[in-house]
């Protein structure tokens, strides 16, 4: 079973990336599927506890990228697809997938900036994003408001469910190589 959901989760990664790649949307029939699957394949395999484990990776994938949603920094489907990568490779591995999605997503969009000749664009809207938002939250002022105000034109597009298929196969074969002992141990891989 653990197997089947590991080859899923490379389907499902191949073709979120493709779609984001392609049409810049993820679709909801891969992604709502796969929080199914992922939680009943955790529960058939590990009862209450792996579905504890599934359910904590899909809130966390969810959460966390439910704060960039609300600001208006990501899509949607992005959200969508973490929440499903939580649920089907579960926590605490999703941890190590959103900090190495963002890592890849990072490095993809500074390099596009500086291939494209706009790395400072990229860098004044950053700069801009952050102060803005520091100030309006420093005013106490409403959320609509930190929307506003974060929504610059993007220097560069870049497809977020790559990054996010890069990411998580990354902490995969880094959980793989710890358990392999190949290298030693980080802070939260467990599960997978």
């Amino acid at each position: 079973m653990a197997i089947l959901r590991l080859l899923l989760v490379f389907v499902i990664l191949g073709c979120a990336s493709w779609n984001d790649i392609r049409h810049h949307r993820i679709p909801n029939w891969l992604t709502l599927p796969s929080v199914v699957v992922g939680l009943v394949s955790w529960f058939i395999i590990g009862g209450v506890e792996g579905l504890k484990i599934s359910a904590g990776g899909m809130l966390v994938g969810f959460g966390v990228f439910l704060i960039p949603f609300a600001l208006g920094g990501m899509g949607g489907g992005d959200v969508k697809l973490m929440a499903a990568v939580g649920a089907l490779i579960g926590w605490p591995l999703i941890i190590w997938a959103i900090l190495l999605s963002c890592v890849t997503a990072l490095f993809g969009a500074v390099a596009k900036a500086i291939w494209q000749g706009r790395f400072i664009k990229l860098i004044t809207n950053t700069w801009f994003m952050i102060k803005n938002t520091l100030i309006v939250l420093a005013l106490r002022r409403p959320l609509s408001e930190i929307k506003d105000v974060t929504r610059i034109q993007a220097a560069v597009y870049v497809p977020f469910g790559a990054a996010i298929a890069i990411g998580t196969i990354w902490a995969i074969l880094l959980q793989y190589a710890i358990n392999k002992g190949i290298i030693g141990s980080l802070p939260y891989f467990e599960g997978f």
